[in-house]
């Protein structure tokens, strides 16, 4: 048989006290029609709990009309009351989950710009046909020339009246260009930053760095100085290939 429900009942010491379900409580409250006894009186059927440690009680018994055990219970009165629930501490869970949320919606934040920046830096413009990819081969190989004082390359990427304007004509006077240039500077990169085309020229926009070795006097330096330059390299049909027709700094 099960023990009787949580609610009011008699005490047998003419109060009416809490019970929990499974033992008595410390709540109680006056009952009026119930007399005070000489002495307490332990209800004559304790169903699960025979005796209260705390409060030297039996479990309270209770009956319906029909005199059926557990059917019926007393309402709890105005006085007095179950002892109060515990508040749930759910809530800590769910502000550590909003807080990691957040964390991660921040991060995403600030480094998604970062890496597109980086991306695009990194990998510049990129050819949208063969014309410019070919434009852009030029330009690299221009690079590729000074970098490994390569006098073929050298004429493969530019034209004749380009190496006449900067008065390179002749293998002899690139390569000692060459030489000197790759004696003065370290850790040379280029990235192409921007290819447009008007009519029959496609320029080639570049951010270059390097480490700069020398001065402006061509004397050493004790620090090598990190420098940036920007160069636009206009460039044209020649024969079957692009080749560098001209080139500007900023």
């Amino acid at each position: 048989m099960s023990s009787p429900p949580p609610g009011w009942y008699d005490d047998g010491r003419g109060a009416q006290r809490w019970w929990d379900g499974t033992q008595w409580t410390e709540h109680t409250q006056a009952s009026a029609n119930t007399p005070v006894p000489a002495s307490p009186q332990v209800p004559a059927d304790p169903y699960s709990q025979t005796d209260d440690a705390s409060l030297g009680l039996g479990a309270p018994t209770y009956a319906s009309a029909a005199g059926v055990p557990g059917a019926g219970v007393p309402d709890a009165g105005p006085l007095g009351g179950p002892p109060p629930r515990k508040k749930s501490n759910l809530w800590i869970v769910w502000v550590v989950i909003g807080v990691f949320v957040l964390g991660l919606v921040i991060t995403a934040i600030v480094l998604i710009p970062m890496l597109l920046a980086g991306a695009l830096g990194a990998g510049g413009a990129q050819p949208a046909n063969d014309d410019e990819k070919s434009a852009v081969h030029a330009v690299e190989l221009y690079d590729d020339a000074w970098s490994e004082v390569d006098c073929d390359k050298f004429f493969a990427a530019t034209t004749e009246a380009f190496r006449a304007q900067i008065d390179l004509q002749e293998c002899a006077a690139f390569e000692s260009q060459a030489q000197a240039f790759g004696e003065s500077t370290d850790q040379y990169d280029l990235s192409v930053t921007g290819i447009t085309r008007d009519g029959g020229t496609i320029t080639v926009a570049t951010t270059e760095t390097y480490q700069a070795l020398t001065d402006d006097d061509n004397q050493p330096l004790a620090t090598p100085e990190p420098t940036e330059v920007h160069y636009e390299y206009y460039v044209v049909a020649d024969g079957d290939h692009w080749a560098i027709d001209d080139a500007a700094s900023d």
